[in-house]
């Protein structure tokens, strides 16, 4: 999950990309995570 300067850089290109997530946010008092997702890594990537 980011946090901090990382979590407010991605937010605000999540809010650019889909602006209704900012909607979401108004409307509840906790922070919306933002989860950073990367690929995992297959036995066939490995050489």
């Amino acid at each position: 999950t980011a946090e901090g300067d990382e979590r407010a850089r991605l937010w605000t290109r999540a809010v650019r990309e889909y602006p209704a997530y900012e909607g979401y946010q108004r409307k509840t008092n906790r922070q919306i995570p933002v989860v950073i997702l990367r690929p995992a890594i297959s036995e066939e990537d490995v050489v």
